[in-house]
Order: structure tokens, then C-alpha cells, then sequence
């Protein structure tokens, strides 16, 4: 059986992934431009465009200072 993924603006779910906007959808984006800023070999890939990270880009840049250039790989 295949194991329930996140994908960021969708839904935890087996099988194709809704689009759904989540609330924590903001503070995963943030945490995984943190993980990406102290550990640049990761890789970041979304579902969504790089639009759905804006929140994110904004809660890095207000609370580390850093968070703008993020950029999906």
C-alpha cells in the first residue's frame, strides 16, 4: 500500500493530491526555506508554482532576515 505524501498546497492523502490550501501550508514552506538556507544540498521541489511560497519567502525574510532569493529546484 502506498504511503500518504505532503505535497505543499495540496493534502495528505494516498493517491493524486488535491489542491487545497492547508493553514500549515505557510509554516512548512517556511521551515523547508530554514532547512534550505543551513543545508543548501536539499533538494525543493512543489507541486505548485513558486507563487505558493510567497508566504513563506515573507515569515523567513520577517523572522531570519533571509528567505527572498529562496527558490524552487
Amino acid at each position: 500500500m502506498p504511503r500518504p505524501r505532503y505535497s505543499v498546497g495540496g493534502c495528505v492523502r494516498r493517491g493524486p493530491a488535491r489542491h487545497y490550501i492547508k493553514p500549515y501550508d505557510i509554516a512548512v514552506t517556511a521551515a523547508l526555506i530554514v532547512i534550505k538556507h543551513y543545508l543548501p544540498a536539499v533538494v525543493v521541489t512543489s507541486d505548485g508554482d513558486d507563487e505558493k511560497w510567497a508566504d513563506g519567502r515573507l515569515v523567513c525574510m520577517m523572522a531570519c532576515g533571509y528567505g527572498e532569493e529562496f527558490r524552487l529546484d
